[in-house]
């Protein structure tokens, strides 16, 4: 195989420079045809490809043979799977401006690609700092229909979201255990006693640590 950018393909050396083309890897970005075509309508991208790993070329070359503002996502510091999220996202005509931020891990950004996808405004829950769990577990409520906004809150945590969606969708009662000092066990475990009847409402508190209810629970039994 031949070295330097002279044996590049013209539609190649026209996005990247010093590209190191000796990696046979490199073989299976040069999709010369449609790359020459979509290079005329692209003429103002330069992607220094030496900066990507064989994965985040690919998904590049991906982007740049549909015609995908691959600007968007040509970044090194995104992941090839950051990548992945934001292309496909490009692909189906979504506005992908919350998605293109580097201080996203994988998982922010899979939670905010699938909230797209369905149709979720994450928006105002991105911008008030919540994190990619508990974003995700009010998609999830919002995807069941359930009434998500009662644990859309930043005090509860994402384990705690959980155990109240997993209650509404099972359609318990859960307004005893609305309170973020009831951790998500003790939460759980207030809808496990209250179903079976083990214990009154009444005889709870926020204050009771988990263990605290589990002496209650027996206690009441004997």
């Amino acid at each position: 195989m031949t070295s330097g950018t002279e044996a590049m393909p013209i539609a190649r050396q026209q996005y990247c420079q010093d590209a190191p083309n000796d990696n046979p890897q490199h073989s299976q970005f040069l999709r010369d045809e449609k790359a020459k075509s979509n290079v005329a309508k692209n003429k103002e991208t330069l992607i220094l490809f030496n900066q990507y790993s064989p994965d985040q070329q690919w998904e590049i070359w991906e982007g740049i043979e549909k015609n995908l503002d691959v600007q968007k996502y040509a970044n090194p510091k995104f992941t090839a799977w950051q990548m992945w999220k934001i292309r496909d996202a490009l692909e189906e005509g979504f506005d992908v401006t919350a998605l293109c931020d580097p201080s996203h891990d994988d998982y922010m950004t899979t939670v905010l690609h699938r909230s797209l996808t369905e149709g979720f405004d994450f928006q105002p829950y991105l911008e008030q700092g919540y994190n990619a769990a508990q974003i995700n577990e009010i998609r999830a409520g919002a995807r069941s229909n359930v009434n998500y906004l009662i644990y859309a809150k930043t005090y509860f945590n994402e384990d705690q979201m959980h155990t109240i969606r997993t209650g509404l969708e099972k359609e318990q009662d859960i307004s005893r255990i609305l309170d973020p000092r009831y951790s998500a066990d003790s939460m759980q475990l207030i809808l496990i006693a209250q179903k079976e009847k083990k214990i009154t409402l009444e005889s709870i508190n926020p204050k009771m640590s988990y263990t605290d209810i589990i002496h209650h629970i027996n206690s009441h039994e004997r």
